[in-house]
């Protein structure tokens, strides 16, 4: 499988589909991934993976509703039933003539193509969640082929977070945090989708960009609440499977010991995190309003919204003390040019 690469792979899948998506005429391929779909498909089929045959399913799979109905009824069969149910009535009991125009040469995953699908599917649901680009995800793959699935997402994400967080000066992980989550749902690994729920919130809260917010408390509150985002899911996750509560004091602890959160203690944060997937708004408030009192008198409140207001003041005076210096230097020019043509017009 080395002679292809990630974004040939996530091909495979797309052809695998049998279905519009099929036809891989999505922006992405070329906009977002810079990828020859020519070149791809070429190599695809010489490789073995995939070939070109009739394929009848596959052929009115592409077809819309109406259109499957609109070919029954010409044959005066029955309307109901599914599409699949629609596209097996029609291959089982209508002539071939009353859809041949719509049949045609159909890309085909090969045995060989059907073996990279079905040890690869989390290229297609990273691919999904907008983690990461195919051909880095299926790089990891091939370097670290003894780890299962759930443990190569995880480590392709935490690298990727690593990474950003070595380069730039701000950057949060919390939203690939939680979509790493619903990968590993669908993996069925709930135990580790909570903690990485739970690591949202944490790297949301750490992040510094909440020092914009710590001018009033309204707007600190505002900024706070929006790991409801991240607490939405993890109370779905709890209320499905209330046994994961027995793991959180553990999750909790050790994200302790990986975060440094400035404006919040440890019992904070997890009276926060708790009452906001509890839905207990007067709770919450009443925990941030604490937070913000305790930061307050302790003068730990960063306030680089101020100070970055005063120099947005400052480069607007400067900026109107330039257009009047010019103005004042166009007037002079002016009343030189004036004074001039005057001297010049008397001497004539």
């Amino acid at each position: 499988m080395n002679d292809i690469n990630g974004n040939d792979v996530l091909i495979l899948h797309y052809i695998n589909k049998n279905s519009r998506a099929s036809e891989l005429n999505q922006k992405f391929w070329k906009d977002i991934l810079y990828n020859d779909n020519e070149k791809s498909l070429q190599k695809l089929l010489e490789g073995g993976y995939i070939e070109y045959k009739d394929d009848y399913f596959t052929s009115l799979n592409k077809l819309k509703v109406d259109e499957l109905k609109n070919i029954l009824r010409s044959e005066k069969l029955k309307l109901n039933g599914n599409k699949s149910e629609l596209i097996e009535r029609i291959i089982k009991t209508s002539s071939l003539s009353s859809y041949q125009e719509y049949i045609k040469k159909e890309r085909v995953i090969t045995p060989k193509g059907l073996e990279v699908v079905n040890n690869s599917d989390f290229i297609l649901l990273m691919h999904d969640m907008n983690i990461g680009y195919p051909c880095d995800l299926y790089n990891c793959y091939l370097s670290n082929k003894e780890l299962n699935k759930v443990d190569l997402v995880i480590k392709f994400v935490e690298s990727k977070n690593k990474f950003e967080k070595e380069i730039y000066t701000y950057t949060s992980n919390a939203f690939r945090y939680s979509q790493l989550s619903e990968v590993l749902i669908k993996y069925n690994a709930k135990n580790k989708a909570l903690y990485y729920l739970l690591k949202s919130c944490f790297d949301y809260l750490s992040d510094d960009m909440l020092d914009y917010s710590t001018d009033t408390l309204k707007s600190f509150k505002e900024q706070v609440k929006r790991i409801d985002f991240y607490t939405n899911k993890i109370k779905n996750l709890l209320q499905a499977n209330p046994d994961l509560k027995n793991n959180l004091p553990t999750y909790y602890q050790g994200l302790t010991k990986l975060y440094t959160l400035h404006y919040f203690t440890n019992e904070e944060i997890e009276s926060l995190i708790t009452a906001c997937y509890l839905k207990n708004s007067y709770g919450i408030d009443a925990i941030i309003n604490r937070i913000y009192k305790r930061n307050k008198e302790q003068g730990k409140l960063k306030n680089p919204r101020e100070k970055l207001n005063k120099e947005l003041e400052l480069y607007r005076q400067q900026k109107e003390e330039k257009l009047l210096i010019e103005n004042n230097n166009k007037e002079k020019k002016k009343g030189f040019f004036s004074s001039l043509i005057s001297f010049i017009l008397k001497e004539k």
